[in-house]
């Protein structure tokens, strides 16, 4: 008897077609004879690539004049862990987001720009992530000036539905096999208030102009998977107030003894403040003498402050200020993008 080739075929027309799984070897390439008490081994490999059970059949060709050909039935059942999967938006190595201008209060979150990451479960068994943290990192972090690095208020994350709407992300999100989840980070930059000091800061409280955070998500399926986030913040400078910057700018005036002391607070991402022009008012609005111009650059530059924090600036004045008529202070602060004005209320007594 001769063996004249085989293959993998459905053992039925309406079956899901599973050759490709099933690999023969061994079979003859030309017809090879088998002597009475011989034989050929055909030796085949299974290679899944679903989860579950596949089915096919090998026809293996001879000269039987009983019968054209041997079938046999080939069974196999894909398995194993599950496995994530991690893509970002657009095949990315890093979310980046803006530049973006950084706002006194939170955005509405359809203003927020956002990007999404995927999580698929390539394996099959139940594959489940979390998210354990968003932290920030980067210079004034490996310098210890930020020790609170929790950004999560910074990137917001939601899951996303299949029909597009989002929720909350669960403790834990479940993905099926062959299945993936979707979820959404946003940027919400939003104005630090002044801190006490230029140390032990949260990550709340320090925004530079760029900005960089870490995603970890936890999953069963093995080591932690991690989406890097950069932000751009627009650099011009803004005064604030200093407590809460939601509210107008603060400007005060008081005389102590023979000093007049102006205290304003700003926020510039890229801290490059240069100098601040003081003009003196009288009652009536009017200048009262010329305006004093003040370089603050060195001054910033020695408070050691992280890069992106808001700070107050202290200005004391004792000689050319004892005009009676001084009621107020109008003052512009400088940077290399900008500048912003703000008035003082009336003379105050310390």
């Amino acid at each position: 008897m001769f063996v004249t080739g085989c293959s993998v075929v459905r053992c039925n027309a309406n079956d899901r077609d599973d050759t490709a799984r099933f690999t023969p070897t061994g079979c003859p390439a030309t017809a090879s004879a088998i002597n009475p008490g011989g034989q050929v081994t055909i030796n085949v490999t299974f290679s899944p690539t679903v989860c579950g059970d596949s089915r096919a059949c090998l026809v293996v060709a001879v000269n039987d004049p009983r019968g054209a050909q041997v079938t046999s039935q080939l069974n196999g059942t894909g398995g194993g862990a599950a496995i994530a999967r991690l893509t970002l938006e657009g095949g990315a190595s890093a979310l980046e987001f803006g530049p973006v201008n950084a706002t006194p209060k939170p955005r509405k979150t359809r203003k927020q720009p956002s990007r999404t990451f995927t999580v698929e479960n390539a394996g099959c068994e139940q594959l489940t992530v979390s998210v354990a943290s968003i932290l920030r990192t980067g210079p004034d972090v490996n310098n210890g000036k930020i020790t609170n690095r929790d950004d999560r208020n910074l990137f917001p994350v939601v899951l996303v539905n299949a029909d597009g709407t989002e929720i909350p992300v669960p403790a834990s999100v479940a993905i099926a096999p062959a299945r993936s989840a979707t979820f959404r980070v946003r940027f919400n930059p939003v104005i630090p208030p002044v801190a006490p000091d230029s140390g032990g800061l949260s990550a709340q409280q320090v925004l530079p102009d760029e900005v960089t955070s870490v995603l970890t998500l936890n999953q069963s399926a093995g080591p932690s998977l991690t989406v890097n986030l950069a932000g751009s913040v627009s650099t011009p400078l803004r005064l604030i107030d200093p407590d809460n910057p939601r509210r107008s700018p603060l400007v005060t005036l008081a005389r102590s003894g023979s000093q007049l002391i102006v205290e304003f607070s700003t926020f510039d991402s890229n801290q490059d403040v240069s100098r601040a022009s003081y003009q003196f008012l009288d009652s009536a609005g009017r200048n009262v003498d010329q305006a004093f111009v003040i370089d603050l650059a060195q001054a910033i530059s020695q408070r050691n402050l992280a890069r992106g924090q808001s700070f107050r600036v202290t200005q004391r004045f004792t000689q050319g200020v004892d005009s009676l008529s001084i009621n107020s202070v109008r003052v512009t602060v400088s940077d290399g993008e900008a500048s912003e004005t703000a008035t003082s209320g009336p003379l105050r007594s310390n």
